[in-house]
């Protein structure tokens, strides 16, 4: 035991001068502490790299665009074999209707015609606002005394801003095709008008305007 402790010794006293003079060549390359970033210092960093006034730009221009040529209307086309149906607007009360003094009016089940206690006294036209033989013939039929100033131009598609410049009066969108699926539309131009008790619908072709609105 004895003997090896003193090799070991021996050993040891050996690399004693080479440890002393070893030399220190400093530090190369670059050198990172390990440590996991934070979830808010991230966000800060990554704020820090967005150009805000940039992005408001974009969003901007996004909304821009969105009001001035909102996304067309799917699934509508010209019309290419004109159609005449009605619209039943009638609806079963999912509930009770109470008047403010506590009276029954209706009772939950009841049919409902709302064209009972109002009237459309109005046009509803449908049109494509990209298609030109569409506005021409919008402008025609109005001139003519087909459609007057009360009437609500409805466009599927293209810019109601301008085309409302362009016309002299207020244009309306179809946002989400809302109208024309709740009234199954699916070509334009196209008018909805009281009849009775119901909305006629009229999918009309452009072509054969002197004859469709004739009788109107």
């Amino acid at each position: 035991m004895k003997q090896a402790i003193s090799i070991l010794t021996i050993t040891l006293a050996s690399l004693l001068p080479q440890i002393s003079l070893a030399k220190d060549f400093g530090q190369h390359g670059l050198a990172f502490e390990v440590k996991e970033e934070g979830f808010i210092a991230m966000i800060q960093r990554k704020l820090k790299l967005i150009d805000i006034k940039s992005e408001e730009k974009k969003m901007l221009e996004i909304a821009k665009k969105a009001v001035e040529e909102p996304a067309p209307i799917a699934n509508i086309k010209k019309t290419v074999k004109p159609a005449t149906f009605t619209y039943d607007p009638s609806y079963i009360l999912p509930d009770d209707i109470i008047l403010p003094n506590g009276k029954l009016l209706y009772a939950k089940g009841t049919k409902v015609n709302p064209l009972d206690h109002m009237t459309l006294d109005k046009k509803l036209i449908f049109i494509d606002g990209r298609d030109l033989k569409q506005i021409e013939w919008f402008k025609d039929k109005k001139t003519a005394g087909n459609f007057n100033d009360q009437d609500k131009l409805i466009l599927v598609a293209g810019r109601p801003i301008d085309l409302g410049n362009h016309l002299g009066q207020e244009i309306y969108f179809d946002q989400g095709g809302f109208l024309t699926t709740k009234f199954n539309i699916e070509q334009v131009p196209a008018i909805i008008e009281q009849e009775g008790k119901v909305l006629r619908i009229k999918e009309l072709e452009v072509e054969a305007q002197s004859n469709q609105l004739a009788t109107e």
